[in-house]
């Protein structure tokens, strides 16, 4: 979380298969810190329960892998508004 607050990003980009913890306990943490929580979170993976697994996260949204480059960034352009 130190690291998340340091950078403040505008969009994070969260696999499932971090090291440590997951990427599910993660963003559950994340959306846990009242002045990260609003940091949209799109979970990517490759799991075929991705819908799921980015739900029970607290995820704005969610990307299957494989995927295309062009979906993602337009699916971060209307997550940031940019």
């Amino acid at each position: 979380m130190e690291k998340v607050r340091r950078v403040a990003p505008d969009l994070i980009l969260m696999d499932n298969w971090i090291p440590s913890l997951g990427g599910e306990v993660a963003v559950k943490l994340l959306k846990a810190e009242p002045d990260l929580k609003d940091i949209p979170v799109i979970y990517i993976s490759a799991n075929n329960d991705v819908k799921e697994i980015a739900a029970r996260a607290g995820a704005e949204r969610f990307m299957p892998k494989p995927f295309e480059f062009d979906d993602l960034l337009s699916m971060a352009i209307e997550l940031v508004g940019k």
